[in-house]
Parts: structure tokens; C-alpha cells; sequence
């Protein structure tokens, strides 16, 4: 089962959530100062293994630049970026460098963002 995070700011089509609402666990809301959109409402799904390459696949279309959206398990990470997504392992290597350099060139999220992407939603 992957745990699933998706700032409802990040995507600009807001009926992708509503296709994702079978799969919600829990909403939040949190404030962070001096972010271009302080007011966030962050919403935790919880999708099958199976279907997660599907969600990305989808998620992919809809992501923001700027921003991404990332799911994991026990053994895996995805990150979800315009017009991409990574499978990755959840201990940074090499292997993360490709989504990194892709991040940053093409989807113009900060680096520092995507270096260190954290294990919790």
C-alpha cells in the first residue's frame, strides 16, 4: 500500500481529486509563511500497490510546476513531477540524480526541494 500526499494547490485540475476520493485517509490544513500559496490543504490517500503507476501516470498531467507530489511504501518512492514521475528507492543514490536534474530544468522545482524528500505525508 502506498501512502499518497497531494497538496490540493499543486493541481490544476481540481477533478482528479474527486477521482481519488475512494482512496482518502485523511485531510489537513497548514499554514507555511512566505510560500507563493501559504494556505495549504493537504490530503493523504492510500492506494494499492497495483494502482499506483496508473495514479502517477495520471497525477503527472496535473501537477503544478513548481511543485511535486510524492508517494511511498516500504521499499519504494514515487515522485510525481509536470509531466513526469520516478520510481526510486527510498534511500537516496545515484538513481535519483535523473529525477532531480529533471525536476529542476523542466518542472523549475527548487533543488533543495527534491533532494531531500521527506518519508511522511
Amino acid at each position: 500500500m502506498f501512502r499518497l500526499g497531494i497538496i490540493q494547490e499543486s493541481i490544476s485540475d481540481k477533478d482528479v481529486l474527486e477521482k481519488l476520493r475512494p482512496y482518502l485517509f485523511s485531510q489537513r490544513e497548514e499554514y507555511v509563511e512566505d510560500d507563493e500559496c501559504p494556505h495549504w490543504h493537504i490530503c493523504e490517500y492510500h492506494i494499492d500497490d497495483k494502482k499506483i503507476i496508473e495514479v502517477a501516470d495520471i497525477l503527472k498531467n496535473t501537477v503544478k510546476e513548481t511543485w511535486y507530489i510524492h508517494a511511498f511504501n516500504e521499499s519504494s518512492l514515487i515522485v510525481v513531477l509536470k509531466g513526469e514521475y520516478f520510481e526510486l528507492p527510498l534511500k537516496k543514490d545515484k538513481s535519483w540524480n535523473e529525477m532531480i536534474k529533471y525536476g529542476v530544468k523542466i518542472a523549475k522545482v527548487k533543488k533543495s526541494y527534491l533532494k531531500n524528500i521527506p518519508l511522511h505525508i
